[in-house]
């Protein structure tokens, strides 16, 4: 696994195969510890199918973001995987992004207008 920092507030994981991917998935979960602000692109390219462990790995990780307000992508997620989020029904509570550049573009102009109506506001 490697993690990036794309940009300010925003870091990429890009996974390997299972049966790695629970622990590289709790080693982002760590990271997230030590900086609180970020959101974070998850990325697939490298992934076939993903277990059920893996899975409850991303939930927790969907969750510590959410509780800071922050936001989860999942990008270059291959069609198996993305079937067995549709089959087990967590395809809605996850963001799919169909790579990683436009994952970064999406958050970075959240980030944007998030910047220009808090300048707004004051």
């Amino acid at each position: 696994m490697e993690i990036q920092n794309l940009s300010e507030g925003i870091i990429l994981a890009i996974l390997s195969e299972e049966p790695n991917i629970t622990c590289e998935l709790a080693t982002v979960v760590e990271a997230l510890n030590a900086d609180q602000a970020c959101d974070v692109i998850v990325n697939f390219s490298a992934v076939g199918v993903i277990t059920s462990s893996s899975i409850g790995k991303l939930i927790e990780l969907r969750d510590v973001l959410q509780k800071r307000s922050r936001r989860l992508i999942l990008s270059d997620v291959a069609l198996p995987t993305r079937c067995i989020f549709k089959v087990v029904g967590l395809e809605q509570l996850f963001e799919f992004s169909d790579n990683k550049d436009t994952a970064l573009a999406e958050l970075e102009n959240a980030s944007r207008q998030h910047s220009l109506a808090a300048r707004d506001n004051v």
